[in-house]
C-alpha cells in the first residue's frame, strides 16, 4: 500500500505517515500538509523537513528549543482515547465517564419509552373524550335554549288568547 507522509503546516516538519487512500478517479486522495514523497532515514537528533516548493526532504539539526526533541509527537489515529480527548481539550471526560457506574441499558429504556408512548395515547383518548363531552354538552344547551325559547312563546300565546 501507498504511503502518505504527513509534515506540519507552520514548520514543515515530518510529523509520521499512514495508508493513502485511493481517488476512485485515479490517483490518490490526501490532507493538506502531506506527500508521496517519502522523507529520508532521519538519524538521532535530526528532523526531517519538506520543502514544498521543491517537493524534497532535507534533514536538520533539532533545536534545543523544539517541543519535538522533548515529546514525539503520536499521529491521531495511534492516541489513546484519553490522547484524543486531551488533544480537544476533554481530558476529564473519559475520568467522568468512568465514575458513572449507572449507565442505563437499552431494554430498560426502550421499556420506559413504550410506558410513556401509552400514557400519551390513554391522555390523548381522554382529551378527545373530555371534548367530544364538551360538545354534547354545547349542543344540549343550545337545544335547551331553543326549548325555553319555544315553551316561553307558547305560554304567551295562550295568554293571548
Amino acid at each position: 500500500m501507498t504511503q502518505v507522509y504527513h509534515y506540519n503546516a507552520s514548520t514543515f516538519v515530518f510529523t509520521g505517515s499512514t495508508d493513502a487512500q485511493t481517488n476512485p478517479a485515479g490517483g490518490y486522495l490526501g490532507p493538506a500538509s502531506a506527500t508521496l514523497s517519502a522523507p529520508p532515514t532521519i538519524p538521532s537528533g535530526q528532523q526531517a523537513v519538506f520543502d514544498e516548493n521543491a517537493g524534497t526532504w532535507s534533514l536538520q539539526a533539532i533545536p534545543a528549543s523544539s517541543p519535538s526533541s522533548d515529546v514525539p509527537l503520536t499521529a491521531f489515529a495511534n492516541m489513546t482515547i484519553g490522547q484524543r480527548l486531551a488533544h480537544y481539550g476533554l481530558g476529564d471526560l473519559e475520568a467522568h465517564l468512568n465514575r458513572n457506574t449507572a449507565i442505563a441499558k437499552t431494554g430498560d429504556v426502550n421499556q420506559k419509552v413504550a410506558a410513556l408512548q401509552a400514557q400519551i395515547t390513554q391522555l390523548q383518548t381522554d382529551l378527545n373524550a373530555v371534548s367530544n363531552a364538551n360538545a354534547t354538552v354545547a349542543a344540549n344547551a343550545l337545544l335547551l335554549s331553543e326549548l325555553t325559547q319555544d315553551i316561553n312563546a307558547e305560554g304567551r300565546l295562550k295568554l293571548e288568547s
